[in-house]
């Protein structure tokens, strides 16, 4: 089996704990925060998957921007995953530990997104 990227196991890293600090969650929020963190947290997953299995070739400008599309799509959820953790932790849905963590995994992830779309532009862009 191939080695995974960083980018994904960061973000499937995130997608576990989150899904494992929210299990004891007020039941009053299940619907609300519960499920967007969980959603959200397992779409950047799947966005990193579906963006890393476009194969980028030089000669093929549709590939890398469909590749591109879902790598931004990720950011914007990440930073969506990060505004609902913060909200989450002020209501008492995370605790503060739980909630620092996640923003440290985000930091991180964002980081790896971004250096994977620079070397794909560079890749591209000779």
């Amino acid at each position: 089996m191939r080695s995974e990227l960083e980018v994904i196991l960061k973000a499937q890293k995130l997608a576990s704990h989150i899904i494992l600090v929210t299990n004891k969650s007020p039941k009053k929020y299940r619907y609300s925060y519960v499920d967007k963190l969980h959603n959200n947290a397992l779409s950047i997953v799947e966005l990193l998957y579906l963006a890393n299995e476009i194969k980028l070739d030089p000669e093929n400008i549709e590939d890398y921007q469909k590749r591109l599309a879902l790598q931004t799509e990720a950011l914007a959820k990440a930073k969506l995953l990060g505004y609902l953790s913060e909200s989450a932790t002020r209501i008492g849905v995370l605790l503060r530990r739980n909630y620092s963590f996640i923003a440290k995994l985000l930091y991180e992830l964002d980081g790896l997104n971004r250096a994977w779309m620079r070397s794909d532009r560079k890749r591209m862009m000779g």
